[in-house]
């Protein structure tokens, strides 16, 4: 979950600062990472995030729950490799969230906090590290969880690197997904079948309130955090919150359940992921 910091919240729920700037400016040279974080794997890859993006923060000599969210990682398209290289994304796991807020690099930020906290993304890290940072927090949950909370925290960093459609209001992506939550409510669609949601969340009274329960915890609806959850539906393990992702994926694309057929939200992704 992406959490906001002081220097972004004039920019909450919109384009964040000093993105642009971040996108056309020339590839930092590669990050030196500070104790205790360790660079992955030691001899480079020629492909990001092998080639000197990827960050283990635990401790742990490759600690195997980070080296989930490397298999993970490494696993994006290669355009989108191309577009999180060029930003100089770099990905970063720490064993929880207290070692990430003591982490030299990063003691200038608002600390992360909340429960439970998955992960953490942002756009820039400030003078000390002028990169993209994908953050995750490493949680002995299982290993598809550690996989799919890497998925999502991955969907924020592609959305730094290809404009911010989905913490922009008006954005192609934010406008479809308005019209696919206004089909997935209309009365023709009826009920789609909510396998593992909660009684609590089956309770609302449409279908997009369902799915945001489920999948945003009750939460004030986060623009951002949705488009998250679709990129993370096109990732091996798939999303967070694997019932809401089976209804996004089948839902918000093109060819899915929803009629009319038309472009989808989860199509935008596609398309950004595509472009040069």
């Amino acid at each position: 979950m992406k959490r906001t910091f002081k220097s972004l919240l004039a920019a909450a729920g919109l384009a964040f600062i000093g993105l642009g700037s971040l996108l056309t400016a020339t590839p930092a040279m590669a990050y030196t990472p500070k104790a205790p974080c360790v660079k992955y794997p030691s001899t480079p890859t020629a492909s990001w995030p092998g080639n000197g993006h990827f960050f283990i923060c635990t401790g742990i000599a490759n600690d195997p729950l980070a080296l989930i969210s490397y298999t993970q990682a490494n696993s994006v398209p290669a355009n989108l490799k191309t577009k999180f290289n060029a930003q100089g994304t770099d990905v970063f796991v720490f064993q929880n969230v207290s070692n990430y807020n003591a982490y030299p690099d990063f003691e200038a930020d608002v600390p992360a906090s909340g429960a439970p906290v998955k992960g953490y993304s942002r756009s820039t890290q400030g003078a000390k590290h002028p990169g993209a940072v994908v953050a995750i927090f490493s949680i002995p949950s299982g290993n598809n969880f550690m996989a799919r909370v890497t998925n999502h925290e991955l969907g924020h960093g592609m959305d730094f690197a290809t404009g911010n459609e989905g913490t922009t209001n008006g954005s192609v992506w934010s406008n479809r997904l308005a019209q696919d939550f206004a089909d997935f409510d209309a009365p023709a669609t009826g009920k789609p079948n909510f396998p593992g949601f909660t009684f609590v969340c089956n309770l609302f009274s449409t279908n997009t309130q369902r799915l945001l329960c489920m999948q945003q915890n009750n939460n004030p609806f986060k623009r951002d955090e949705m488009f998250a959850e679709e990129f993370a539906t096109l990732m091996p393990k798939g999303a967070i919150f694997g019932e809401a992702g089976a209804v996004i994926g089948n839902y918000f694309r093109q060819l899915g359940a929803l009629t009319p057929s038309r472009p989808r939200s989860r199509d935008r992704i596609v398309d950004l992921i595509n472009q040069p």
